[in-house]
């Protein structure tokens, strides 16, 4: 692990400009570069308990950030905090004062429990309960919100107890989605974005999924079956489609419902 400090920040400054600089890089409102910080908490206590002229506190962390950003000719940033697990809500009020600029999640698995090997919430049940977070948790904090959309939830390969070695019956997951069900996902989050334009000022969306498949992201394309091992992208492609169907609502409203 890394123990920040001023130093190392200035080094992962130095590399990360050269990233920011490039043209696919992530902007919001007009152009802002989009900078999640993951675990703003951890680099709050790594540069507070770091020596002497080392130490920052953490607003002083955001403005070097924004600084840097600012004089590679970028637009002001777009600082994020991001944090795992989830429930970055509660941290909205601190991290205002930190200066940030809203709050995320890093993967946001609501809807799953701890059950028996798909005998969790159907992908559907998991949705519905992901757009009641939003409405409760998400809306009227200190901080706008980039609301979480994860992909899946269905981290089977991690079910282990790690007192024997041995894979446990139970784990936290709900079920894989049935055909229509990522895109009614997507679909929902996309509308309650536009709905809430004030909580939602970046009017964007994190869907998390990668290819540490232990973690049950689940969108990354599978090599298929032999012998030709053509390449399943079956969830991918029904998020493309959703994204390019989806049209913003010429009036925005409060009551505009999530699902299509």
């Amino acid at each position: 692990a890394i123990n920040y400090d001023r130093s190392k920040v200035k080094l992962m400054m130095d590399e990360t400009i050269t990233c920011i600089e490039l043209p696919n890089w992530q902007t919001v409102k007009d152009g802002r570069p989009l900078i999640p910080v993951l675990w703003p908490d951890n680099f709050k206590k790594q540069l507070g308990a770091a020596k002497g002229e080392e130490r920052m506190t953490a607003k002083q962390f955001t403005d070097y950030v924004r600084a840097r950003v600012k004089n590679a000719g970028l637009k002001d940033p777009y600082i994020v905090g991001m944090t795992v697990p989830a429930r970055s809500y509660q941290k909205a009020s601190a991290w205002k004062a930190d200066g940030y600029d809203a709050f995320m999640d890093y993967a946001g698995g609501y809807g799953g429990n701890t059950a028996k090997r798909d005998q969790g919430p159907t992908y559907a049940q998991a949705t519905e309960a992901l757009k009641k977070t939003w409405s409760s948790q998400f809306r009227n904090k200190a901080l706008p919100c980039i609301i979480p959309c994860t992909s899946m939830q269905y981290p089977w390969p991690r079910a282990l107890d790690h007192k024997t070695g041995k894979p446990k019956d139970k784990w936290h997951h709900y079920q894989w989605p049935k055909d229509g069900d990522i895109a009614a996902r997507v679909n929902a989050a996309l509308d309650f974005v536009a709905a809430n334009p004030k909580d939602c000022e970046a009017q964007t969306v994190i869907m998390y999924s990668w290819n540490e498949h232990s973690e049950g992201g689940g969108l990354c394309p599978t090599m298929g079956r032999p012998p030709k091992y053509e390449p399943v992208t079956k969830w991918l492609d029904e998020v493309a489609k959703a994204l390019e169907q989806w049209k913003y609502p010429k009036k925005p409203n409060k009551e505009l419902k999530a699902t299509r």
